[in-house]
C-alpha cells in the first residue's frame, strides 16, 4: 500500500484486513496510510476535535504561509487557513501533494489534489449508498471494494486507450467506476452526495501582454525561484541532492540552475545506452560542474522483462515499456541520504513542445497516440476533446503530459518525494499564457537560456546534435538547417540509434531472450481476455503487429487484469 486511502460508509466491513499502522476510525470512516519515509516532519496525518488533515506530500511555500496565518506547524498552519479561506486554502499551497479534510462539525469531506495533480488520487462512489472509497493506491482501493463486496470489473475504454495512446484519457481509468480526480481539482462528499470543482484549470489563450524580453526575464525569475524553493527544502530537512541527467535541455536545466544557485553535493542519475547522445553529454556535464554522476546502462533491454515492477508503480495507467527503464534504474540506487528527486518533467508547458506552429491548433487525439490500429475504437472521444481543452496544447499537457510522461514521477514515489520545477505553479500560470508563437521551436525557451545560462549551451543539445547556441539556433532555422535535422534523422534510423534512449526494435531482434519473454508471456497471458471478445481480437492486432511497443501496451493491460484478479482469488 502507497500513501493513503479512505473508506466513509455506513456499511459495515471487515477493517482488520486494511488497515495500516497509521490509521482513523469511526463508526463510518475509516483512514489509514503508509506515506514514503521521506520529508516526515513535513506530512500531516492527525485529527483534533473540529478536523482531521492529511496533507502527503511537501508544501515548499509553508514557511510563508506560517507567518502570514500565525502557526507553528504544518497541523495548525492548514487548520488556520481553513477558518480563513475554508477549502479554498489550496489554491494557496505550492508543491507536489494531494489533502484531506473532514469537517467534524459540518460532516463534510474535501479531497483535493495539487494544481496538476502530481500526486494522483482515484475514487469510487456508489450513488445509492452515499459510500466513497478514495485511495493513492489504485490496487489498495480494489482490496477496499472487495473488503465492501463490490467486484471490480475492467473498464473497456480505458483499455482501449491503453492501446492507443498508451495511458488514460481525463479521469478515467482502467476499472470501470473508478476514476481519478483530475488536476486542480477538489471532491466533497455532503450529506450522501459528492461535488467536483476544479479550482485551477490551464489558460493558455489569455495571453500576455509583456515584451518578449520581459517575457524572457520573467521565466528566468519563477524557474530560478523554482529551483531555489525545492533544493532548499532538500536542504532544511538534512538531504543531498539528487537530479536525473540526460542529453537533453529540460534535466540539464535544473542542474545547471542549483550549481549557479550555490547547491553543491548534487548526485544525478542517467540511464541510456552506452555511448548514446545521453550518455555522452551527461557525463560531460556532470564531470565539468563537478556532480556526483550515477549512469545505468540499458544496453540489450533486458529490464522490459521487469513488467511487474512497472504496473505495481504506475498502477498499470501507463505503458509498462514507458517508465521501466526509470524504475528498474531507481531500484538499483539507494536514496536514502537524498531528498527530492528532481527531474524535467513537464517542461514542456515552458517551453512549448506541445506546440506545432505559431498559433493554437485544435486538438487531434491521433497526434498523441503510440498506436494507431485501433484509433477507431476512440475516435469517439473527440468532440468531447475539443470542447474539454479547445486546443491541442491543453489536451496535450493534461493528457500526454500529466496522465503519460508524468509516469516516471508516480512511479517512483514510493521511493520518495519527486519535485519537478518547470510544474511549479507560478512557472506553469506564467508560461502557459505566452503566445505559441514565443514557444514554436522552444524559440523563447532557448533565448532564455543562451542569455542566463550560457553555460548550458556549451554542450550538445541531443535533440539537434549541435550546441543550443544563438547562432545555432538561427542555423537550425534554415534550409541547411532543415536538411541537417533530416540527415541526422535518417542516420538515427537506419544507424546508431545513438539519439534513441529505447531502440526497442533493435533490442527485440538481437536479445533472443527479451523476444521470448515477451512471446511468452503475451501466449501464457491473453486467455485473461476470454470474457472480451471484441477486446481479444483487437489485442491480437496490435500483438501480430511489427511494433514491439505495441506489443508492450498489450502486456500492460494482461498485467493490469491479471492483478485485479489475483486480490480477489
Amino acid at each position: 500500500m502507497r500513501g493513503t486511502t479512505l473508506i466513509v460508509t455506513e456499511k459495515s466491513f471487515n477493517k482488520d484486513k486494511l488497515r495500516s499502522a497509521d490509521y482513523i476510525e469511526s463508526d463510518n470512516f475509516l483512514i489509514y496510510k503508509e506515506f514514503n519515509k521521506k520529508f516526515t516532519n513535513e506530512k500531516i496525518f492527525k485529527e483534533d476535535d473540529e478536523l482531521l488533515i492529511v496533507i502527503d506530500g511537501v508544501i515548499l511555500n509553508d514557511k510563508e504561509l506560517k507567518n502570514k496565518y500565525v502557526a507553528t506547524d504544518n497541523f495548525s498552519l492548514i487548520k488556520n487557513m481553513y477558518k480563513s479561506l475554508g477549502i479554498n486554502l489550496v489554491d494557496s499551497l505550492r508543491g507536489n501533494f494531494y489533502g484531506i479534510i473532514y469537517d467534524k462539525k459540518k460532516n463534510v469531506w474535501s479531497v483535493f489534489t495539487n494544481h496538476l495533480g502530481n500526486k494522483p488520487l482515484y475514487y469510487f462512489f456508489d450513488k445509492s449508498k452515499g459510500s466513497l472509497v478514495v485511495s493513492s493506491d489504485l490496487f489498495d482501493l480494489v482490496k477496499s471494494l472487495r473488503e465492501l463486496g463490490i467486484r471490480a470489473n475492467i473498464d473497456e475504454i480505458g483499455a482501449y486507450y491503453m492501446l492507443t495512446f498508451g495511458y488514460m484519457i481525463a479521469d478515467t481509468t482502467l476499472i470501470k467506476d473508478v476514476k481519478r480526480i483530475e488536476p486542480g481539482t477538489i471532491l466533497t462528499l455532503e450529506d450522501k452526495k459528492i461535488n467536483l470543482n476544479q479550482y485551477y484549470f490551464l489558460d493558455n489563450e489569455n495571453y500576455l501582454t509583456d515584451s518578449e524580453d520581459k517575457i524572457i526575464d520573467n521565466m528566468y525569475e519563477l524557474f530560478n525561484d523554482s529551483i531555489d524553493k525545492s533544493f532548499r527544502k532538500d536542504r532544511e530537512n538534512g538531504y543531498k541532492h539528487i537530479s536525473y541527467l540526460s542529453g537533453g535541455l529540460d534535466s540539464r536545466m535544473i542542474a545547471v540552475g542549483a550549481k549557479k544557485l550555490g547547491y553543491d553535493d548534487i548526485t544525478t542519475i542517467t540511464f541510456s545506452e552506452n555511448y548514446s547522445r545521453d550518455e555522452k553529454i551527461a557525463r560531460d556535464i556532470a564531470a565539468d560542474f563537478k556532480l556526483n554522476s550515477i549512469f545505468r546502462s540499458l544496453n540489450n533491454g533486458n529490464f522490459l522483462m521487469n513488467i511487474d515492477e512497472a504496473v505495481e508503480g504506475n498502477f498499470g495507467q501507463n505503458i509498462y515499456s514507458g517508465a521501466i527503464h526509470l524504475v528498474s534504474t531507481n531500484n538499483l540506487v539507494n536514496f536514502d541520504e537524498f531528498g527530492f528527486i528532481h527531474n524535467g518533467n513537464l517542461a514542456d508547458v515552458m517551453h512549448g513542445d506541445y506546440i506545432d506552429a505559431p498559433k493554437h491548433t485544435p486538438p487531434s487525439i491521433e497526434n498523441w497516440m503510440y498506436s494507431r490500429i485501433l484509433k477507431d475504437k476512440v475516435d469517439f472521444i473527440s468532440p468531447m476533446i475539443k470542447e474539454k481543452y479547445s486546443n491541442e496544447e491543453k489536451f496535450a499537457i493534461y493528457n500526454r503530459g500529466i496522465n503519460g510522461m508524468y509516469n516516471g514521477s508516480v512511479s517512483a514515489l514510493g521511493i520518495s518525494e519527486t519535485c519537478e520545477p518547470f510544474t511549479n505553479q507560478d512557472v506553469i500560470e506564467y508560461c502557459s499564457r505566452m503566445e505559441p508563437k514565443h514557444k514554436y521551436k522552444e524559440a523563447v525557451f532557448l533565448k532564455m537560456i543562451q542569455k542566463y545560462y550560457p553555460e548550458a549551451t556549451n554542450y550538445k543539445w541531443q535533440k539537434w546534435n549541435i550546441n543550443p547556441t544563438e547562432f545555432n539556433a538561427k542555423f537550425m532555422g534554415t534550409v541547411f538547417g532543415k536538411a541537417f535535422r533530416v540527415l541526422d534523422g535518417q542516420i538515427q534510423r537506419f544507424g546508431s540509434q545513438s539519439n534513441n534512449m529505447n531502440p526497442f526494435e533493435k533490442w527485440y531482434s538481437t536479445n533472443d531472450n527479451l523476444r521470448n519473454f515477451i512471446t511468452k508471456y503475451l501466449k501464457e497471458n491473453l486467455y485473461l481476455l476470454d470474457g472480451y471478445s471484441e477486446l481479444k481480437s483487437d489485442c491480437e492486432k496490435l500483438i501480430n503487429s511489427n511494433k514491439v511497443i505495441e506489443k508492450t501496451q498489450v502486456m500492460t493491460l494482461l498485467n493490469f487484469i491479471k492483478r485485479i484478479n489475483d486480490i480477489y482469488e
